[in-house]
């Protein structure tokens, strides 16, 4: 103040950047003057880190261990420890973070579906021990085509049964969605005794079934 002489602060500061200013201050009378040092010293204060939102695509059904991301965080404070941890959404405990490093990967592969869980929302908190920060970390699961499974039969059929007559309805799954599935006998069928339509029926296209002749046919059905 140029009429009270007193100082004020005028700006940000920063320990961090400028911790000492060294000022002078002249003060006249319209004629003469005089000037004096004045040091002002910042002192530092604890301020709170600060951690990054990101998204991120991660494929379904990765390894566990596999690495997410890493949370990006800072610290204006030299020298501060961040600790990082995640605070919400992780249904399942499906990620797990490395403390000091911030570096967020998958815990179990059979978690990471995303037929059933197609994104995750965490909440991951990096603290300097007295202050903290949150950020979202938006991790979407990415759709990986993954394979039908089949399941093993046992059926008996009448020897001489007609020819057409469904032997038996093949149970197969694929956790995809809308998938279109295909069979296909791949062994075991002597003769050409069976055949499999688009819908898993296992049919019979040959009345040859005797019992005397053959009583087991070990059949491999692929889909």
């Amino acid at each position: 103040n140029p009429n009270t002489g007193e100082l004020k602060i005028n700006g940000t500061l920063d320990f961090e950047s400028v911790n000492t200013y060294n000022l002078i201050v002249r003060v006249t009378d319209g004629s003469l003057a005089d000037d004096a040092l004045i040091n002002v010293y910042v002192s530092d204060v604890n301020e709170a880190p600060v951690a990054t939102d990101v998204s991120v695509l991660f494929p379904e059904n990765s390894p566990a261990g596999t690495s997410v991301t890493t949370v990006i965080a800072s610290d204006p404070d030299v020298g501060s420890v961040m600790q990082f941890s995640i605070t919400a959404g992780n249904i399942g405990s499906a990620f797990y973070i490395d403390p000091s490093s911030g570096e967020l990967k998958g815990s179990d592969s059979q978690l990471l579906n995303f037929e059933a869980t197609p994104s995750y929302t965490l909440t991951v908190r990096v603290t300097d021990g007295l202050l903290s920060d949150d950020a979202t970390i938006t991790i979407g699961i990415g759709d990986v085509n993954e394979p039908p499974t089949i399941t093993d039969a046992i059926v008996n059929v009448d020897e001489n049964a007609l020819k057409d007559i469904v032997v038996f309805t093949v149970q197969a799954f694929d956790p995809e969605a809308g998938s279109q599935l295909v069979f296909t006998i791949t062994s075991g069928n002597e003769g050409d005794v069976f055949l499999i339509n688009a819908s898993g029926q296992l049919v019979l296209s040959k009345p040859e079934l005797d019992f005397e002749l053959k009583n087991v046919f070990n059949l491999s059905i692929q889909v």
